[in-house]
Order: C-alpha cells, then sequence, then structure tokens
C-alpha cells in the first residue's frame, strides 16, 4: 500500500484519504486534509481522537479493529465515516501495521465509494503536490497506455525493477508493459483484465527487473478515462511483496500446526476472563504443579503471589476498563508445592464470546531471575575490582570526554584523589603529550575495535611526561552509547632501562658520539643512496690520534679517557652541520660529511679538524698537546659496502702518519696496488683450500670458578707455505670482501665437527661442546641448515654439542626474517650464540624474541675491566641481561687474575682468554683436554 509522506496534510488531496493511528489505543496520529474535509472538521481538532469513534459500524469496531491490529500484512475492508452533519460515507479502507519513528503505527489509506464518474481532475496546486508525492513516493507508480509501454514511472518504480533512473526503465519498457511480468502472458492477461472492468485491487503477481531478479508484487491500478468514457491510459502502484507472501506461506502452515504448536509449546498459553482462567496448556500447567484440567475454572488471583497481586489488580481493572493494550509484565507465580516461580508474561486483548478477555503466554524466568541477581552482584564488584585495580583505568566517549576513570588512573597523573582530577581533566586528549596520536589511535579502534599495548607519553599534573603502555576497547553501550574503555600503567621505569642500553648499545659511553657501528649503519645508508642515484659525491675520514699511546702510559688511562672525550667535544663544535662524528674504536675517529662533496671540500674539512688540534688540551690540570693522522677516501662506483672505503681509509690514515703525523692523505691508485697485493693474497687462499693449508685451532671455554675445560671454540689458522702460519687477522677480511668467508665457514664446520667427534672416540669420554663462527652471509642465503645437518651426519657428532655463533650484524636484514633463519637452526638441536655483544648496535627486543641460547662479551669490554669502571658497569648491565633472558654468558679476552675477579663478581662463569690457554693445534688441544678428564674425580 501506499506510504504516506512524513506530513499527511501535505500528501495529494485527490479522492483519497490517509490517516495514520497509533497500534496502542487507535488514536489518530496524523491526518490528511481530505479526511478532515470528509469528516467536516479541523485537521488540528482531530489529531488525537479516536479514530473507530467515527465509525458508523458500531457492532464491528472492536473486531475490526482487533483485525487491524492482529494482521501482519496489508487488509482491505468497507466502512462508513460518520461526518459533523451526521451522514455516513462510505470508503474502501486498506490497513497495514508499520514502524515509524520508534512506534507502532497503523496506517490507513481510504477511498470514497463513488456510484458513477471519475473524480475532476486536480487543480494546478493539487497538481503539484501530487507531483512532488508522487516523485518522492517509496511505492513504485506508473501510467502505461493500454496497448503500449510505461509513459511515466517515479524513482520508486525504477528502483523496483533495478533502473538506474525512470528514463532508463522507460526506454526498456516504452514498447510493452507487459513484457515487465516473470509470465508475459500472464501479464498481458492481467492488463486485458484491467481494461475489461477499469480497476485492479491487490493483484499479485511476479515481475523481472532488470538485474534477473524475480519478485513478487501487489499491484493496484485503474483505467483512467475522458469525459466521454474513452478510456485514456491506465494508472497503478507497485509494492514489492515477496517477503509478505513468503510470510503468508509461513503463517498458513502455522496456523495448521497451531493447535499442536500449544499443546506442545514449552511457555505456558492461557486465555483469563473476568479473572479466571478459561485455557491453559500443559506447560504452564507443568510450570506450577497442577493438571490442566485443575487450573481451568480457577481464579489466576489464587496463583498470584502476595507480593504482585496489587498490581496484577490493577492490570485486571485496565482490561476490564476497555483496554486493549498489550500488557507486558513480570510476575511471582505460586506453584502447588509453594515454592516462588518467577514468569514472564505477555498479555493481548482479545474478544471471546462478546466480551473482552486476555490471551497470552508465560514463560518460566526463574533461573533468569537469578542469573540477573548474579549480574548485578558482579556488577558491583566490577565496581568495586575497577576502583581498587592496580592499573590506571578509565572511560571516555569517542570524542575524549572523561567519563569515569579510577584512583589508581589520578594517582599516575600525579592527582591527590579522583575527586580532584575529575574537576581538573575533562578531555583525555588533555593528557597526551603529543595531542596529534590521539586521532591515529581513535582510528585503530574504530578499524580494529582496540588497541594494545601501545606506546605514548602522557603529561602529569605537574607538567612531567611519563611513559605509558595503553590499552584501549571500544564498547557499544546500549545507554551511554560508543565509549572507550581504556588501561594505563606507568612503564617509565622500564622505557628508561631500554633508551639506556639503547644508548650502551649504539653510543661509546666515553663520549657520547656514535660508535662504530652506528657509524657503519650510516655509512651504510649513505652509499645505498649513491649507488642507486649513481652519484660518487660522498667521502670519509678516517682519523687515528698521534701519540696517544704516550699519553696514556704518562698519564694513565683515565687521563687518557678524559683527552678522548675533550676532542670529542672539539671535534663535535668544528664538524657541528657538516658533518658526522663517530668514536671508531680505542683513539680511532670517523667522519662523514652530510652533504654532497668533493676532494677539495673535504681536504678543506681536514685542515679544520687539524687546525682544532693546534690548541692545547687542559687535562688534570696539565697541557696536553695532541694530533690527528687522517685518512681520506672520495666516493667510487666500486665501493659497494663500508667495510671497504674503512679498508681503504684504514691504509689511506697509516700513509698519513708514515708522512709526519698530522697530515692526512687521500686513497688514490698508488694505493691501490696495495690492493693488488690482497688480490694475490686472495688467490693463494682460494688454492690453499685444494692444497689442504689450512687447519683449525681451538681455544678452551673454561669454569672461570675452577678453570675447567667446558667446551671450545674453532678457530681458522692458514699455514702459508712463504709467510708461515698466519692468524685470521691476516686473511679473513680478505675473504669476507670476496664472500670466500662462506666456503671457509663451510670447512670449519665439517672439519671441526670431524676433529670433536674423533676425539670423544678416542677417549670414551663425551665430547666437549663445540663452538663455531659463522658469517653473515651464510646464515643469510638460507643454505646454512641443510649444510649444518648433513655435516653432524657425516661425523656423527650429537647435535646438542655444536653451537654456531654470529654477530650482532645479523639482523641488518630485519628481525622477523633473521628469527625465522634461527628457528631453522634451533629445530636442528644446536645451540645459537651472538658473538661480540656490546660493541655495536641491535634493537635489543631482537634478543628477547630470538632464539638464542648463550652471548659472547667481546675483548675489548673486558680488557681494561679492573681499571675502567664505565666497561665494568656496561658487562654488569650485560651480564644482567643475560640473565634476565636466561641466556649463558661467555667473556672473551680474560688474561688477569684482576680481571677474573672482576668477572666472578658480575656473575659471569665462563670464559676465554690467555689466562688459561692460547688456541691450540687439534692433537695439543686433545692431549691437554683427555688429561683434565683424567684428573678429575671419578663418580662412584
Amino acid at each position: 500500500m501506499p506510504l504516506m509522506s512524513s506530513n499527511l496534510s501535505e500528501a495529494h488531496p485527490r479522492l483519497e484519504g490517509s490517516v495514520i493511528l497509533d497500534l496502542a489505543d487507535a488514536r489518530i496520529v496524523d491526518v490528511n486534509a481530505i479526511v478532515a474535509e470528509w469528516l467536516a472538521r479541523e485537521r488540528e481538532i482531530l489529531l488525537g481522537q479516536v479514530m473507530t469513534e467515527f465509525w458508523s459500524d458500531h457492532d464491528s469496531r472492536v473486531a475490526l479493529w482487533n483485525a487491524a491490529l492482529l494482521a501482519d500484512r496489508e487488509i482491505s475492508t468497507e466502512v462508513g465515516l460518520l461526518t459533523a452533519n451526521g451522514s455516513v460515507l462510505r470508503v474502501g479502507m486498506r490497513c497495514e501495521r508499520q514502524r515509524r519513528e520508534g512506534r507502532d503505527v497503523v496506517n490507513c489509506m481510504l477511498t470514497p465509494i463513488l456510484s458513477g464518474a471519475s473524480a475532476e481532475p486536480p487543480s494546478d496546486v493539487q497538481g503539484a503536490t501530487y507531483r512532488s508525492m508522487y516523485v518522492e513516493a517509496t511505492e513504485g507508480m506508473y501510467r502505461s497506455l493500454p496497448a503500449g509501454g510505461f509513459i511515466d514511472v517515479n524513482p520508486a518504480m525504477a528502483r523496483l525493477f533495478a533502473a538506474d533512473s525512470p528514463e532508463q526503465m522507460l526506454k526498456v519498457f516504452s514498447r510493452d508493459a507487459s513484457v515487465v511480468y516473470a509470465d508475459p502472458e500472464e501479464g498481458r492477461l492481467l492488463r486485458d483484465s484491467l481494461s475489461t472492468t477499469g480497476s485492479l485491487t491487490g493483484a499479485r503477481i511476479r515481475i523481472r527487473a532488470l538485474d534477473g531478479n524475480v519478485r513478487m508484487v501487489s499491484e493496484n491500478a485503474r483505467a483512467v478515462k475522458d469525459a466521454g468514457g474513452a478510456l485514456l491510459f491506465f494508472e497503478g502502484s507497485m509494492t514489492d511483496i515477496s517477503e509478505h507472501a513468503a510470510t503468508e506461506t509461513a503463517l498458513r502452515e502455522s496456523e495448521a500446526l497451531y493447535r499442536s504448536l500449544v499443546d506442545y509449546c514449552r511457555d505456558g498459553v492461557f486465555l483469563i476472563q473476568d479473572g479466571r482462567l478459561l485455557f491453559v496448556n500443559p506447560a504452564l500447567g507443568e510450570m506450577l504443579g497442577y493438571a490442566p484440567e485443575e487450573l481451568v475454572g480457577r481464579a489466576y488471583m489464587d496463583l498470584v503471589a502476595e507480593t504482585d497481586k496489587a498490581s496484577q489488580t490493577e492490570r485486571r481493572q485496565s482490561r476490564e476498563d476497555g483496554s486493549t493494550e498489550v500488557q507486558r509484565y513480570q510476575i511471582a507465580l505460586r506453584h502447588v508445592s509453594g515454592r516462588t516461580v518467577v514468569c514472564q508474561v505477555v498479555a493481548d486483548a482479545v474478544f471471546h464470546q462478546g466480551a473482552i478477555a486476555s490471551a497470552g503466554v508465560i514463560r518460566d524466568i526463574t533461573d533468569e531471575h537469578q542469573q540477573q541477581l548474579a549480574l548485578r552482584l558482579a556488577e558491583r564488584r566490577y565496581r568495586e575490582l575497577f576502583e581498587q585495580s592496580p592499573v590506571g583505568l578509565y572511560r571516555s566517549d569517542e570524542s575524549g570526554v572523561i567519563v569515569q576513570f579510577n584512583a589508581r588512573m589520578a594517582q599516575i597523573l600525579g592527582y591527590p584523589d579522583k575527586a580532584t582530577a575529575r574537576a581538573e581533566i575533562h578531555n583525555i586528549i588533555d593528557l597526551y603529550a603529543r595531542p596529534e596520536e590521539r586521532l591515529g589511535i581513535v582510528n585503530a579502534v574504530r578499524q580494529r575495535g582496540a588497541v594494545i599495548d601501545e606506546v605514548l607519553s602522557l603529561r602529569r599534573r605537574d607538567g612531567g611526561l611519563i611513559w605509558a603502555n595503553l590499552n584501549i576497547q571500544r564498547i557499544e553501550d546500549a545507554d551511554a552509547g560508543v565509549q572507550m574503555a581504556g588501561s594505563v600503567q606507568d612503564i617509565t621505569p622500564q622505557i628508561e632501562a631500554e633508551q639506556k642500553l639503547i644508548e650502551l648499545a649504539t653510543r661509546d659511553p666515553l663520549t657520547g658520539l656514535p660508535n662504530r657501528r652506528q657509524f657503519e649503519q650510516q655509512l651504510a645508508t649513505r652509499l645505498a643512496q649513491a649507488t642507486a642515484n649513481g652519484a660518487t659525491d660522498y667521502a670519509i675520514l678516517f682519523l687515528d690520534l698521534d701519540g696517544f699511546k704516550w699519553i696514556n702510559d704518562g698519564l694513565g688511562h683515565g687521563a687518557g679517557d678524559r683527552l678522548l672525550a675533550a676532542i670529542a667535544a672539539r671535534l663535535s663544535q668544528c664538524l657541528a652541520g657538516r658533518a658526522s662524528l663517530a668514536r671508531y674504536g680505542g683513539d680511532e675517529f670517523t667522519v662523514l660529511p652530510l652533504q654532497a662533496t668533493h676532494r677539495a671540500h673535504v681536504e678543506a674539512l681536514a685542515d679544520d679538524i687539524s687546525a682544532a688540534f693546534e690548541q692545547p688540551f687542559d687535562i688534570d690540570d696539565q697541557v696536553v698537546y695532541s694530533g690527528a693522522s687522517i685518512g681520506i677516501v672520495l666516493g667510487h662506483p666500486d665501493y659497494r659496502f663500508p667495510e671497504q672505503m674503512l679498508r681503504d681509509a684504514d691504509t689511506a690514515m697509516y700513509r698519513a702518519k708514515l708522512a709526519g703525523k698530522g697530515k692526512h692523505v687521500v686513497f688514490d691508485e698508488a694505493m691501490h696496488a696495495e690492493a693488488r697485493q690482497r688480490f694475490d693474497l686472495q688467490s693463494a687462499m682460494r688454492a690453499a683450500l685444494e692444497r689442504n693449508e689450512f687447519c683449525i685451532h681451538y681455544q678452551p671455554v673454561v669454569d672461570l670458578r675452577d678453570g675447567r675445560w667446558l667446551g671450545c671454540e674453532a678457530l681458522l689458522r692458514w699455514q702459508h707455505p712463504q709467510r708461515g702460519l698466519l692468524l685470521p687477522g691476516e686473511f679473513l677480511q680478505i675473504a669476507e670482501d670476496t664472500g670466500f668467508i662462506t666456503v671457509l665457514d663451510t670447512w670449519v664446520l665439517s672439519q671441526a665437527l670431524v676433529e670433536v667427534a674423533g676425539w670423544a672416540h678416542r677417549s670414551g669420554a663425551p665430547p666437549p661442546m663445540l663452538n663455531v663462527n659463522v658469517d653473515d652471509r651464510q646464515l643469510a642465503s638460507g643454505r646454512l641448515p641443510g649444510q649444518v645437518k648433513q655435516a653432524l651426519a657425516a661425523s656423527g657428532l650429537p647435535a646438542g654439542c655444536l653451537r654456531l655463533e654470529v654477530t650482532e650484524t645479523i639482523f641488518r636484514d630485519g628481525t622477523e626474517a633473521t628469527n625465522q633463519r634461527l628457528h631453522a637452526l634451533k629445530l636442528l638441536g644446536i645451540g645459537l650464540v651472538v658473538d661480540d655483544f656490546g660493541t655495536g648496535y641491535s634493537s635489543l627486543d631482537s634478543f628477547a624474541s630470538s632464539p638464542f641460547d648463550a652471548m659472547k662479551v667481546d675483548r675489548s669490554l673486558v680488557k681494561d675491566i679492573d681499571c675502567n669502571p664505565r666497561h665494568r658497569a656496561i658487562v654488569n648491565t650485560i651480564a644482567r641481561f643475560a640473565e634476565e633472558l636466561g641466556m649463558e654468558l661467555t667473556v672473551e679476552g680474560v688474561e688477569r687474575e684482576s680481571q677474573r675477579a672482576h668477572l666472578l663478581a658480575a656473575g659471569c662463569v665462563l670464559a676465554q682468554g690467555f689466562l688459561y690457554a692460547k688456541a691450540l693445534p687439534a692433537e695439543a688441544f686433545f692431549l691437554r683436554w683427555q688429561a683434565q678428564i683424567a684428573a678429575r674425580p671419578q663418580a662412584g
């Protein structure tokens, strides 16, 4: 049926009346002018009146209204309207229940039952109003020619047929309107009937939309004729009743099953009239402990608990006074045993044998009632927990306005109590140190429903900042709308500790400058940018202090440290805004110009650095002069890695020292000749592997407490035919530069496993733990797990006896990818060790999420631990860090008893160093290890 406009007084005033009635009491909610005109009353007077009072059929008013109430679809009937002058106007009435603006209403369309000709055409004003309603109507409306297609459709009609616009629909169906029907033949018969009878009312027929979907519609139409009775066109409307049709089918089935459903319904069903039960189903009897026949004829009030009798008396009186309102209430009824049954009742007004009665259902909600009581108790406990929580808790609306927060929240933010905080904090955004962060968090909550473990900075009442861990969840509250529920933990101490560790990992603690690893990362970034752009406008400067060893020996290491700090401060001031300065190690500094540069500019920078050393330094009230030899490397297309530039810069620096110190030298072609010599060594190294010139020495890993040998580290040596035994420092850099290091690492792994397995076989004792170094590139290749598995199988050594050592630089490619490779190795059953920890930078989080078993402290932090409090503090911190992560710790470079004492005090247990033994040839190591085993007390 047609949907009315929001104001019926503006609806089309043709011979069709429209009125909207409140479902509860049939009072007029809205009415158009034509109905007011028919009733000869002002529209404003009609609003609020009971519509049934205007029906002339007194005897059938209630029955007719009940039919309208109970219908879940459109109904049509005929009524007489009592006008103000006493006459009766017969109208056709179509009613439909609807939901509008939160209330249930009945929408009634009234059409006069005329005896003669069609109505007069509307006036211009009426026509304009009609057209507006026609366009805005939600019901599809149309006009079509008797033997042709559509000539006008409204937007709703176009939407019904899935057309983009009325124009599109008119274009498609301009020739034959009958083709809109799913069955064109059925459509032609319908239109033939319309031509013959002149009207259609509620004709049900299937249509086919442009998207191919078939819908069931209800069609109303009439034939429009001219004054002479000649047929002009058809006009009508279509309403999609597909759902209604399905509902009617279901309704017919449900009516057929009505009696069985009532009989077997788990809820109680009843009929009450004059306070007595006229019908009950078995479920209601069972609910109260009676047979159904025992309850029929009994007074309902006899079953009501004393606490609810007064309210039930009021409900009965209201019904017997004629109220047709659906009664919904909760009531306590008495079981035959005497216990109380809490019930939910829905009772509707019906007419039974000519008098009003109540029919409805009763549901036993005793369990739900108990659950609600428990819920209220839980809510009270929640409020108690909320207030007493050790974590800051709050609620706000989406705009940030504070709704609630607990005492701990006030305490975290520096307020003396919750009341003061509530008075001073109005919006959560006021707490953000960076308010713009809240928008991103709110958007994330809207998208994902929650934000977990967000770390950010909040502002306290005194203006100070704290680091907080924030968790927020979006909550939809039926009463309060959308809210944000959050928790806040003050994690300032943890963040400060992490920042301190990060600073230790990336900064030189003595000078505050970036350390070696940090500088190499900066240089790698610069190289990558230059390579991508095909540029060579970059350079580095490598500084080595002249005579620093004399200052250390003469004035002491403390004075040497203070001199390094003073030099760092002066050079930082000299290079500010022009270059990045780093302490590369010991008395070495590196410089990376920030802007594009060329040789003259870099040499001028070197001159400024040299000039900075012309003024002496005041160290411990002594005048100290210092200088630096500077090696310069200019950008070149051949450079790909930082170590290449640093190697050549180191070469140039030593040339500068040979030139008389305090000089600077630019790496040139002559020095490339030296690179050629390294190439020759590289070639010889490749041949050496084929000639079995490489061998492995083993340095023991000992227990600091008693000196016992617990394991060993495999260290590569080269027995060169001309130069004798070469240590790794003399050839490994070349191997790393050329990528040959992976070949050597694979050989060392296989050979060491075979030799250590042989020791166990010869001695009959369990093998020692074996540590083998692995290059980053070998790990990154992805082939390492297969190589390790194959080598273990070939040697027969248990996987638990092998540990692979890698450096922190493995995380340069990202933590996630690296961890995947490390976990693949762990699946083999071997151990993993991070080598040289504390000498460079890597994210501390990398270790928390990586499967390392142990870490090794670099010898640079151990060499002066007995006299350098800074290095001692770093080692202590690393020892605690390893303990917290459950990782074993080994220190390298232990050479003196004083170092051993400090390491034991720090909690270190395992060590390597000359204090115990240098790296030994395989057979020599085996004999000393075997002797130790023999000297140990035997069990039993």
